[in-house]
């Protein structure tokens, strides 16, 4: 089956959501077609690609039609009531499992509906959750403000005509208080993205619609909001690039004891990832060791699984860093226990780069450059990413007519929009500085080689620059 919106939608289901969306199809309360019941029931064993030709939809239709003559109309409407039903689940399912805001919404209807002491049994029972909720994220102070809220409307209601008992007994703070946090939160949660992307893909930003936050802040920083002083640390870190911001946050990550949410804690091991290789971008060789420690409690933790996927970019970089770092025993440990968790349609070919980057660095390069050659990309990042391995593995090898022909085309591929001015900066300088070292290599001379060394000595960073002066210095050996 063609990848329709009902294909990846499902695609997305977990295990434990595939079999309550059959339960879902089979109860009459919801769907009285058992055509779509049987429809989904012969496209779950093919979950989570659906790829097979067993699923094609003149085969689905026989399956469920009979001999009759295909009619592709009949099979769009099914598969469009099925996609109806699977967004339906998904409310119901998130009602499911988030108590809190069903209490929330089960106080509404009663309320509205005149009901208020029945609705005051749901006010307790969201309270009760609410203080024994673990794990904070947006959405546990979205509910906390809400049930704040509803204390006060209920208070008003059962106190009417005697407001001055209402002052008397409301915490109007508190409920003010919930709402600054709520809002708090979600005002960092968007800047941090926006500002994170900005920077990548060196956009301007109005960051003047962060002055307020500062002061607005500075009542809740510090005072045992982890959550709070998490995404308040991050912005003032990539407001400032105070170091002090880094090890706050470092001294919050090691503290993680589950009771936060993974996708901040995902969010803060991206963000200090992200400082650590600015900072050694810039010579300060002190933050790979902290850059290595964010990775090691990283994957401890498997923070880094969304939904049990592990993003293939991350997995690329743990195994660099690791590499560059020297850690290879536990680099191979983690290429092999992770690979399973990287996206399906990118499994295969970010696994093999990395086993040949594995390769490459214990000077194995004829057997590095046939998995290269074996490569296709799927990005123009990682298009990247194989050339300059490509590079390198060549130059090692002394094939310089295939180098020269590679590094003639890299400005093509540097030109692709979808590349941080970061990444083309550092590529294009290592593909110039390749040329000089391949000239070098056949025109050897002392002045040549002391202006190339000074050169890229005094270039802060640019793509595999250890690697390149650790090839200066074998070539000033050999000359002398």
């Amino acid at each position: 089956m063609h990848q329709t919106k009902l294909i990846q939608l499902l695609n997305r289901f977990d295990k434990n959501e595939i079999k309550e969306f059959e339960a879902f199809l089979g109860s009459p309360f919801f769907n009285t077609s058992e055509k779509l019941l049987t429809f989904y029931k012969l496209l779950i064993p093919y979950h989570p690609l659906y790829e097979s030709p067993k699923i094609a939809k003149e085969k689905l239709y026989k399956k469920l039609h009979g001999a009759t003559a295909y009619n592709d109309q009949t099979m769009r409407e099914l598969i469009s009531s099925l996609f109806k039903l699977a967004k339906e689940f998904i409310s119901h399912h998130q009602l499911k499992h988030n108590p809190i805001q069903a209490s929330n919404q089960r106080y509404d209807w009663l309320f509205q509906r005149g009901l208020v002491k029945i609705s005051e049994q749901e006010l307790i029972q969201c309270e009760d959750m609410l203080t024994g909720y673990k794990e904070r994220d947006y959405n546990f102070y979205y509910q906390r403000w809400l049930a704040d809220f509803n204390v006060y409307q209920h208070q008003s209601e059962m106190m009417r005509d005697r407001e001055y008992k209402l002052i008397k007994q409301m915490d109007f703070g508190q409920h003010l208080h919930s709402l600054n946090k709520y809002y708090l939160v979600r005002f960092l949660e968007s800047y941090l993205y926006l500002f994170n992307m900005s920077k990548i893909y060196n956009t301007p930003m109005d960051h003047s619609i962060a002055g307020h936050i500062d002061s607005f802040a500075e009542p809740y920083i510090g005072q045992g909001d982890r959550v709070l002083d998490i995404l308040y640390y991050m912005y003032r870190l990539l407001a400032t690039g105070e170091e002090r911001y880094f090890f706050e946050l470092k001294s919050l990550f090691q503290e993680y004891d589950g009771a936060i949410v993974k996708p901040i804690m995902l969010n803060l091991s991206v963000n200090m990832e992200n400082y650590c290789l600015a900072r050694l971008r810039t010579g300060n060789t002190k933050f790979g060791p902290e850059l290595m420690q964010v990775y090691h409690l990283t994957v401890e933790r498997e923070l880094m699984l969304e939904n049990g996927e592990l993003s293939y970019s991350l997995y690329r970089n743990i195994v660099i860093m690791g590499i560059d770092s020297g850690e290879k025993e536990w680099v191979n440990q983690f290429v092999e226990k992770y690979k399973a968790m990287l996206p399906a349609q990118f499994r295969d070919q970010i696994y093999d780069f990395c086993r040949a980057y594995i390769l490459f660095e214990d000077k194995k390069y004829e057997e590095a450059l046939m998995i290269v050659l074996t490569l296709t990309s799927f990005s123009d990042f990682y298009k990247i990413d194989i050339k300059n391995l490509t590079a390198r593995i060549q130059y090692e090898l002394g094939m310089f007519e295939q180098l020269s022909t590679l590094l003639e085309s890299y400005p093509y591929h540097l030109n692709r929009e979808s590349i941080s001015m970061q990444r083309k900066e550092n590529t294009s300088l290592f593909s110039g500085f390749m040329k000089e070292l391949v000239l070098l290599k056949h025109q050897y001379s002392d002045s040549s080689w002391k202006k190339l060394l000074n050169r890229t000595g005094e270039t802060p960073t640019f793509s595999n620059k250890p690697w390149f002066m650790e090839k200066l210095a074998e070539m000033s050996a050999r000359n002398h």
